[in-house]
């Protein structure tokens, strides 16, 4: 059983790298015709504009993927009982915690100064 759990958990790690990485390359290669525009016309608005986009799409795969690397260290946390590794997976699960939290204020804030631009 024990060895089950902690495959599932290795499991949902890979999952999150996966998220990470298709999300970079869906992100960069649904960008990328956008900027090449932007920059061949030198539109400093176009760029800023696409870069905002971007910056709010990699924050959501971000996102997502921290989301799912706290399931996978409660996975852990029920694996590993000793004090030490319990802390351990404590304090990841805190700074991730910690930096989804920041990261979706961060994306709130891009979002509403992408809607407010838009009006």
């Amino acid at each position: 059983m024990k060895d089950m759990l902690e495959s599932v958990a290795h499991v949902i790690d890979t999952i999150a790298v996966i998220v990470l990485v298709v999300g970079f390359f869906s992100v960069v290669v649904h960008n990328l015709p956008r900027a090449l525009l932007a920059y061949k016309r030198h539109s400093q608005e176009i760029l800023y504009d696409m870069f905002r986009h971007l910056r709010l799409q990699l924050g959501q795969v971000l996102l997502l993927a921290l989301e799912i690397l706290i399931v996978s260290d409660i996975v852990f946390s029920v694996l590993h009982r000793t004090i030490e590794e319990i802390t351990i997976l404590g304090l990841t699960v805190a700074i991730r915690i910690a930096l989804s939290y920041f990261l979706n204020k961060e994306l709130d804030h891009l979002e509403q100064g992408k809607s407010s631009q838009e009006e």
